[in-house]
């Protein structure tokens, strides 16, 4: 039993190192153009590789003898499959043969005969094993026995879509962009993936905190990657390629998305881009606009709604009531509430005089439809001052930070006494702590 197991453990080390030998590729380094300038070696695509020692004979059907160690493992089974329906076809004659011999020469004697109609019965089952096998493999499905690998084509090189924030400031990112998304990708993708991980540039998610960094003036760099998208138009049976960026960035001045706050990049009322292939222009750049004191220590991102809100749609209202939904708001006030829509832009901006008598008198915000606009509310008329991004329904303002401004000296009107005491009753209003809301921004978006 011992002596066995050692003869198994023998047999498997050969054949582990038959197979090592077998589909290891002895190329030597050597290039070359004909087999005389690597003899006694053979010069195959382009490189000297050593000839086999063992001449294997040429067998009919087969796609390639092994001549070379450069022959791979689908030719070695597609030869010995060839060479062992020959092999076999040559014993099943010879079984027929010498058992055909030994019936016709037996005469008289019952049992030889016996077994030489045995031994013709289990040559011509053989027989009809072996052709059907060679059917199998070579007329039902003639791929079986054209075993190939396949060169499996290099991926196409990309960069995911997306706003990338940079630690650091990145000099000549257009350039880099241009080539990625005009010239030669491949090459673009490396400088691309180089400028990532040198510059420590963070691809936007989600909305969150900067965690090891702060964007200030001209010290950060943002860049675009936009997704490709191709429509098919069955009509002219012709397919279309654009560059699509569905992405905006909101920066805060301090952690949670509060202080201070700066729409990222916009052109005029345009966020979003989309254009064909030819004619899209990068998005990328310093973040040179920000005010010289500002330092970014979170982000809100965006995205452009699926599906596009309706022409209807209200976009975002202001209330002057605690509740959007309360009746009975008081008669003193005229305007009672105002729909804000984008009017087909990306995005509003609404000054003091607009808002109207809302102006610090927004004490509750609705969006509609949900998930399709967001509200910049900043607390001075010039788009600046505290901000906070809304996008969701608000009921009572005073519980966020935008809706508590206060009017006295100590402040103590919008501490959490000071609104209980006011909010008692359903009172409207609460003379020591008033609305901040003195202009606002619309989005169409959906925050991440």
């Amino acid at each position: 039993m011992q002596r066995k197991t050692t003869l198994n453990k023998y047999f498997f080390l050969i054949l582990i190192l038959f197979l090592f030998f077998l589909l290891s590729d002895f190329a030597l380094a050597k290039k070359c153009t004909t087999d005389a300038e690597c003899a006694p070696a053979r010069c195959v695509d382009e490189k000297c590789v050593k000839t086999l020692e063992i001449v294997y004979p040429k067998v009919p059907g087969a796609t390639a003898t092994p001549e070379t160690v450069a022959t791979g493992l689908p030719e070695y089974v597609n030869y010995i499959f060839r060479f062992a329906v020959i092999v076999i076809g040559l014993i099943i004659f010879g079984v027929l043969v010498y058992n055909g011999v030994i019936y016709l020469t037996s005469v008289g004697d019952p049992s030889k005969m016996t077994d030489a109609r045995t031994g013709i019965f289990a040559g011509f089952l053989g027989a009809i094993i072996l052709l059907s096998a060679y059917l199998i493999f070579n007329t039902i499905n003639p791929q079986l026995t054209i075993l190939k690998m396949e060169e499996v084509p290099a991926l196409k090189p990309i960069v995911f879509p997306g706003i990338y924030i940079c630690a650091n400031k990145v000099d000549d990112i257009e350039g880099v962009l241009n080539k990625y998304l005009q010239g030669d990708r491949v090459e673009a993708v490396e400088e691309l993936r180089k400028i990532i991980e040198d510059k420590i540039c963070l691809k936007a998610n989600f909305s969150g905190n900067f965690e090891n960094f702060e964007v200030s003036a001209n010290n950060n760099t943002f860049f675009v990657i936009p997704a490709e998208e191709s429509k098919y138009d069955s009509d002219k049976a012709t397919t279309t390629t654009k560059y699509v960026s569905k992405y905006g960035l909101i920066l805060h001045e301090k952690d949670n998305f509060s202080g201070r706050c700066f729409l990222a990049f916009q052109e005029n009322d345009k966020i979003y881009a989309s254009s064909s292939k030819e004619e899209f222009k990068p998005i990328s750049g310093n973040f040179d606009k920000l005010p010289s004191d500002f330092k970014a220590r979170s982000f809100t991102l965006f995205k452009e709604p699926d599906p596009e809100p309706a022409p209807a749609a209200q976009g975002v209202i202001l209330y002057n009531c605690l509740s959007y939904d309360q009746t009975g708001c008081a008669k003193d006030v005229t305007l009672k509430e105002a729909p804000f829509n984008t009017g087909g832009a990306d995005m509003r901006q609404v000054t003091k005089s607009g808002l109207g008598e809302l102006a610090q008198n927004t004490r509750s915000v609705k969006i509609d439809p949900k998930g399709s606009f967001l509200a910049l509310l900043y607390e001075k008329d010039d788009f600046e001052g505290k901000c906070e991004v809304i996008s969701s329904n608000v009921v009572d303002l005073t519980q966020h930070p935008i809706g508590r401004c206060p009017t006295d000296l100590a402040g103590a009107g919008c501490n959490v006494i000071g609104i209980w005491i006011y909010s008692l009753g359903g009172l409207l209003s609460n003379p020591y702590c008033q609305p901040c809301i003195q202009s606002m921004t619309v989005i169409k978006g959906l925050r991440l």
